[in-house]
């Protein structure tokens, strides 16, 4: 990842990495070469957040409704058609 900082100079720099992740870009925190943390702007989170409730939602939503696997090849069959 071209914006990889060490552990140390994140610890050094942490408001400058704060207002860079404000502004959009994501910095991967390494330890001894390795890849331990990363911070991202707050939108990007909120976006995996929300589709990770939408997972669960929709996966709840199949069980309701006994949705078996053949559905879901019914239901792509009638989404390509449209794509033809």
């Amino acid at each position: 990842m071209k914006n990889a900082i060490t552990a140390f100079d994140a610890k050094t720099h942490f408001s400058k990495l704060l207002d860079r992740a404000s502004k959009g870009e994501e910095i991967l925190i390494t330890k001894r070469g390795k890849a331990a943390a990363k911070i991202v702007p707050i939108d990007s989170h909120n976006n995996i957040e929300i589709a990770n409730i939408a997972a669960l939602r929709l996966r709840k939503l199949a069980k309701e409704i006994n949705l078996q696997p053949s559905d879901l090849e019914v239901w792509l069959n009638y989404r390509n058609e449209g794509k033809k």
